[in-house]
């Protein structure tokens, strides 16, 4: 497992104002980001999600907290879990603007009646939905209100998750609370995502060996 504990401060980008190729401009973006912690990556995407999508400064707090209990909650349980999706990709490229998070776990039973307990816990409306139900095959679980969701996956194309669980990234999310949350590795990703081929999934793809190939000149 790899683990990466340094958390830092979100920080901006200056903008040149000299001519540049578009080709250009793109690596230097790269060069930046890939210059910086994990976890600073995380810090910009949620900024950079806050001032897409509008969200009042009320909602950053509850947002942050929401997902810290969340992820607490799934440690607490002993849960095998692998957050995917932007925030993924934020940690292995470069900031993506989202606001939901997508958590692959592992299909075991064992693990499942954890996932299960640990949204008990964490206070995810499971009212309508038992543990038996929950374990079925097939089953995924969303809540929250778009733009701001949890989607949970038992399994995703392209990959199994024993497989990716031992590739595993760690980063540190909260400071304070010293938190730290497993993340897919970014060849797992790739894999993910390659199987998948929706639009923006491909330009993720394009995205992580963009930033692969800057961390091979560095």
């Amino acid at each position: 497992m790899i683990v990466v504990s340094k958390a830092a401060e979100t920080t901006g980008r200056t903008l040149r104002n000299d001519k540049e190729t578009l080709q250009q401009s793109k690596d230097e973006e790269y060069a930046y980001w890939q210059s910086r912690a994990p976890a600073e990556r995380l810090a910009a995407m949620q900024e950079l999600s806050l001032a897409f999508f509008e969200e009042p400064a009320a909602m950053k707090l509850k947002l942050g907290a929401d997902f810290c209990a969340l992820l607490s909650a799934f440690h607490a349980s002993d849960v095998k879990y692998l957050i995917i999706g932007g925030w993924a990709v934020s940690i292995h490229a470069q900031p993506r603007a989202t606001l939901d998070m997508d958590i692959f776990v592992s299909p075991d039973k064992t693990n499942l009646e954890a996932v299960y307990d640990a949204l008990l816990r964490f206070g995810a409306p499971l009212k309508n939905m038992d543990k038996r139900q929950f374990m079925e095959p097939g089953t995924y679980l969303r809540f929250g209100a778009p733009p701001s969701q949890v989607d949970i996956f038992p399994a995703i194309p392209g990959v199994e998750f024993e497989a990716c669980w031992p590739n595993r990234v760690a980063v540190t999310v909260h400071a304070e609370k010293s938190l730290l949350a497993n993340f897919i590795s970014a060849k797992d990703l790739i894999a993910a995502k390659i199987a998948s081929g929706r639009e923006q999934d491909i330009a993720d793809v394009q995205a992580i060996r963009r930033a692969q190939q800057q961390k091979g000149k560095t």
